[in-house]
This record gives structure tokens, sequence and C-alpha cells, in this order.
């Protein structure tokens, strides 16, 4: 599907392809431009892969909830990061969570999150740990939550179960933290434990995890001659759907993840 069939459907938003370097980008950003795609942006220089303890605590946040830890561990990491504490209360006792009662302690904020959430706002958290209220949301953190949700929606678009589209989200949130962290894919997998499939659609192993994952990364770096995996089976009109719908969701996740 041309990039350009997709980028005409988005209105309010002024979305840009070819990103190739810097200066481009800058060009873009002086322009009007709030959603960036292309070379530079999902494989920045390698000083901009920050290791930095903040991501560290995530990184172990994240592989206790995927190992469905139990919640006095979880409890423990958080009690010793107050910034992190301070976003997970303000998280769970926003209006958009629609309680009657205010959350109070670690463990009533664990439970109504919910590990599933939990996991997916910890997986977002570590693309913006470096940002500060107010800042310009990173276009990293943009294209990862787009891939992801666009994932979700193909998985779900094709009849795979809630599981198997819970895993194509994660394949796509996680594809970028080689270029987020520094670090080679390979490590990553190492640090957090992982299904089978996902392990290796990131590691660009066979599969119809895999299949998807290469062929979203395709059309979003404007490839419009990457053929689509033969297990799709789903026109052009829904095609684009997903990919609107995608995008519509990471704006607002992005909007919220810049608030926290």
């Amino acid at each position: 599907m041309a990039g350009r069939n997709f980028h005409a459907a988005v209105h309010g938003l002024q979305f840009v392809t070819g990103i190739e370097n810097q200066a481009r980008l800058d060009a873009a950003k002086a322009g009007g431009g709030e959603w960036f795609c292309g070379h530079f942006i999902a494989h920045p220089p390698a000083a901009a892969g920050v290791r930095d303890a903040n991501r560290a605590v995530l990184l172990k946040l994240l592989a206790l909830v995927v190992q469905d830890a139990d919640s006095a561990a979880i409890e423990q990491v958080f009690k010793r990061e107050p910034g992190l504490s301070f976003n997970l209360f303000r998280l769970v006792n926003s209006v958009s969570m629609g309680l009657g009662t205010k959350v109070s302690t670690f463990n009533q904020a664990i439970m109504v999150l919910g590990r599933r959430q939990m996991q997916r706002w910890i997986q977002l958290m570590l693309y913006t740990s470096n940002q500060t209220q107010g800042d310009a949301p990173n276009p990293l953190m943009q294209l990862a939550a787009m891939r992801a949700k666009l994932m979700e929606c193909l998985a779900l678009a094709v009849g795979w179960d809630a599981a198997m589209q819970e895993r194509a989200f994660m394949a796509g949130i996680f594809s970028l933290l080689d270029s987020l962290l520094g670090m080679p894919m390979a490590e990553i997998v190492r640090i957090i434990p992982l299904p089978d499939d996902v392990q290796s659609a990131l590691l660009g192993h066979e599969g119809a995890l895999s299949e998807l994952l290469a062929w979203v990364e395709g059309v979003q770096a404007g490839d419009s001659d990457i053929a689509l995996p033969s297990f799709i089976g789903l026109d052009a009109l829904k095609l684009a759907e997903c990919q609107l719908a995608a995008l519509r969701w990471a704006a607002g996740v992005g909007q919220e993840m810049n608030q926290a």
C-alpha cells in the first residue's frame, strides 16, 4: 500500500516521511511536522540510545510483570523509585480510569491498573524516561506506539486470538528497543523473558509474527512495494483503517505520556 495514500487520510496531523538525518528532522519540525517516519527515526545515532538508570529500573520492572511476579516484588521496585511511583498514582487516579474512590496504596494501584495495562504503560515509559513534562513527544516513542497498535489491529483483523494479539503488540513495541537503548536485540531478549514467537520476530527469524512485523516495518519506512504476507488477506481499505486507527491511538498515548 502506498504510504502517500495513508498520509492523505490522516486529517489534522502533519505526518512527515523520509526523515534520513537530523537536518531533515529539524526542518520537518520547523515546518510544522508532528509525526515522523524514516530511517533516522527508527535507527538514530548511537549517542541517542542512552542506557540510563531510569531505564534499567523500567527493564527490571517489566521483566517482573512479564514473568507474572508476585505483587509484593513489583511494589518494592515502585517504593524505591519516587518519580515512577508518582506517575503510577497519577495514572490510576486520572479521570480516564473512571474510579469512584482515590487509590492511595501501591497494592491498590497495581490491582487497579492490572498486569496487562501495567505492562503496556512500562513499555511506553521506556521511550519517555528521559523526558520532562512539556517536552515534545519522542519520535521513536510515536513510531513504536503506532507500530505496536498496528500489529495488534492487524492480528485482530486476521482472526488471531487475544493472546496472539497481545504478542503482536509486544513485538511491535519492543522492535525499536535496540535503537532506544543502544543495545543489540539479542542482548535485550536475554534481559526480558518473552514468548518464543515474539523473540523470533524481534530477531528476524521465521514465523507469522516475524512476517507481520517485517511488513509493518516496511510500510512505516515508506516501502510501497513490500509484499503483504499471504496469511493477512485484507483489502486496501481495511489495511488503511488499521493504519489510521493505530495513528489515532498512538497520538492519544503520546499526549497522555507527555503529561505523565
